[in-house]
């Protein structure tokens, strides 16, 4: 009796991720793996992928990120969701969702979720630091725009070395080619 209940209590405290349940897998797997109190810019870009054309964080990394269940945020935002259009917030579809469990081993659990995840665009995840009200949501939001903010200008910074690249290839495959008129 005693090991159940010290067992109840850990799963309560989140000391043990209790993922061997059918029922609300992503629920009871939504705790940050690190135990650091502070998460790098560095390790929020990671959580950044693209969607759609969009760069995104999908809701399972928004929520380990502010350190509450997947399932309350997405309430939370539910609640609100004038405050949530589609270019802020959107659904993946079945494809996207397969394809984004394939390239990124972290979002492995999203293949079992019973429900199809959310993605938030950097305009989300600002609306959401008003609406999930915690210290640790606004704190995180703040960083995680920065980080939103410092990709978008590391593709500028580096595309005109991207499109220097590709007019010198261009430029040395030209000449091979004969045009007939």
């Amino acid at each position: 009796m005693a090991k159940k209940k010290d067992k109840k209590e850990q799963q309560a405290t989140g000391l043990v991720a209790n993922c061997d349940q059918s029922t609300e897998v992503v629920a009871n797997c939504d705790h940050l793996e690190t135990t650091e109190a502070d998460i790098s810019q560095y390790e929020i870009e990671k959580l950044i992928i693209t969607i759609r054309g969009e760069q995104v964080i999908i809701d399972q990394d928004v929520a380990r990120l502010y350190k509450v269940t997947t399932k309350r945020l997405n309430e939370q935002a539910n609640r609100n969701s004038a405050r949530f259009p589609n270019n802020f917030r959107f659904v993946l579809t079945k494809a996207e969702r397969d394809e984004v469990v394939a390239k990124c081993d972290h979002l492995k659990s999203l293949k079992y979720r019973p429900t199809m995840p959310y993605a938030f665009t950097e305009q989300g995840i600002g609306q959401l630091s008003s609406v999930v009200h915690s210290k640790k949501a606004i704190e995180t939001s703040i960083k995680i725009m920065n980080a939103f903010v410092a990709m978008r200008r590391f593709m500028v910074q580096n595309l005109n070395i991207l499109m220097l690249f590709f007019q010198r290839l261009v430029g040395s495959i030209a000449p091979t080619f004969k045009i007939y008129g």
